[in-house]
Formats: C-alpha cells, sequence, structure tokens
C-alpha cells in the first residue's frame, strides 16, 4: 500500500510542500488526497500579483502550482514512494485569475509506468467549468534504488 494514504492530512501537507520548499513559500495547500488525484490551493497573495492595475495572480505562481500538483499526483499512483521529475510541460492559458481570488489546482495521474507518468491538471479561481490554466504533462519516475544526494528534494 502507498505509504501517502496511511499519513493524517497534515502529515500529507507535509510531505508533499515541504520537499519543494518554493511551494510552501508560495502558500501551497493540500486539500485532497487520493489514488491517482491529487488537489492543491495556493491562496491569494499581494506578493504574487502580476500586474499591480490589474490584481490577478502572475502566470509563473500559476505555473509552479500546476508543475507541482502534476508531479505530486504520480506519488499516489506508486507503491513506495519516489523521485519525480517534470520532462515535458505544456500550459494553456485560458483567462485571467479574478483579482483577490485563492486558485486550486486539481491534478490526475492519466498513465504510468516503471519510468513516465503522463498527468493532466486544471487551475481555477471557484469554477472547475471555467479554468484559468489546463496543463499535460510527462514526469520521469525515478526507480527506488535511486538515492538524492544529501540535503535535495526527493
Amino acid at each position: 500500500m502507498n505509504p501517502v494514504f496511511s499519513m493524517t492530512a497534515a502529515e500529507q501537507q507535509h510531505f508533499f510542500m515541504t520537499r519543494v520548499p518554493h511551494n510552501e513559500a508560495l502558500g501551497m495547500r493540500v486539500t485532497h488526497c487520493s489514488p491517482g488525484k491529487l488537489s492543491v490551493d495556493m491562496p491569494y497573495s499581494a506578493e504574487l500579483v502580476g500586474n499591480p492595475a490589474t490584481g490577478e495572480m502572475h502566470e509563473g505562481t500559476l505555473t509552479a502550482l500546476l508543475d507541482a500538483t502534476s508531479g505530486s499526483v504520480v506519488l499516489t499512483q506508486l507503491d513506495d514512494l519516489r523521485r519525480t521529475a517534470t520532462l515535458d510541460l505544456r500550459l494553456d492559458f485560458l483567462r485571467r485569475a479574478k483579482a483577490g481570488a485563492d486558485i486550486h489546482c486539481d491534478a490526475w495521474c492519466l498513465t504510468i509506468t516503471d519510468h513516465v507518468a503522463t498527468v493532466r491538471a486544471i487551475a481555477h479561481d471557484g469554477d472547475s467549468a471555467d479554468p484559468v490554466a489546463v496543463a499535460t504533462g510527462s514526469f520521469a519516475v525515478f526507480p527506488p534504488s535511486v538515492k538524492p544526494a544529501a540535503g535535495a528534494a526527493v
């Protein structure tokens, strides 16, 4: 059984977000975790605004959210915890996020092999039928025997 599902919600939050300090710094919060699906929220912050005149979140922060959620959802499909890395991530920005709105991201693992996973994700600001951005990506799945260097994110 995947060790993620024996964790409490607080332990899942710590596991998924502290592995990459940038995700934690952006305030990302795990809101749902099940086999093949992960949801993460990023609260609105004035520090993350791209254009002060409009107040919507910068596209770079949306990219970070989509990438982090997509790479992390792969871990919900594995029997043992491994490292993953983004191989390819296609983002389509469909509209600007609403000023002052938190962003919610849902990611699904579409396929997974011993070496590569394919993921789909959407980011929205309140209505999943009206996404701000969508992503499709492929992620390397490292063998369990590959040990990261001391201090490296897993």
